[in-house]
């Protein structure tokens, strides 16, 4: 719902630039191939991007299991219907918007690697909170620091892979 509502202002004001060729899905799809091979095989030149980007697969990963499993332990655990979860998750959004913030002032001073060590350290933490909560407080404590250090790696990602990749090729490594 959320995105949608937020998506509407871009559909109603940003216009599409009719493209003046047709494509031949065949050649595209060459092309396309061509560019991600080129792309790969330059990873190697660049210090830390390979080994970042595999850690960043591994850690989103586990960020994105926490979060699926998020409503199942709040539902076993709490006895949280999921009209009941809609509001934590809410406070959750809330505290990930905060966190983008604080973590994104704490990028532009520390630097995204220092940042992204302790957003990731506040994370473990978080995990152990959650496994020995069983009070609604404390679920919405500990979720609502997760949402915000949720908000903190999605913010600190980006400068990071800016860090690492070369000019004019940025884009290509997102």
């Amino acid at each position: 719902v959320f995105f949608m509502l937020f998506s509407i202002p871009t559909f109603i004001l940003v216009k599409d630039k009719a493209a003046n060729a047709k494509i031949n899905i065949a050649d595209a799809m060459k092309a396309a191939y061509k560019s991600i091979k080129s792309t790969w095989s330059q990873t190697r030149r660049y210090k830390g991007l390979v080994p970042f980007l595999i850690a960043c697969f591994l850690y989103m990963e586990g960020i994105n299991t926490v979060i699926f499993f998020l409503y199942l332990y709040a539902e076993d655990q709490l006895k949280l219907s999921l009209l009941e979860f809609f509001p934590v998750y809410i406070a959750l959004a809330i505290a990930s918007g905060i966190g983008s913030l604080v973590f994104g002032r704490m990028n532009d001073s520390i630097g995204p690697k220092k940042s992204l060590n302790i957003a990731l350290g506040i994370w473990v933490i978080v995990m152990l909170l959650l496994m020995n909560i069983k009070s609604l407080t404390g679920f919405i404590a500990a979720g609502s620091l997760g949402g915000a250090v949720l908000g903190a790696v999605w913010t600190i990602n980006r400068p990071m892979i800016v860090k690492l990749s070369p000019k004019g090729k940025t884009a290509e490594f997102f």
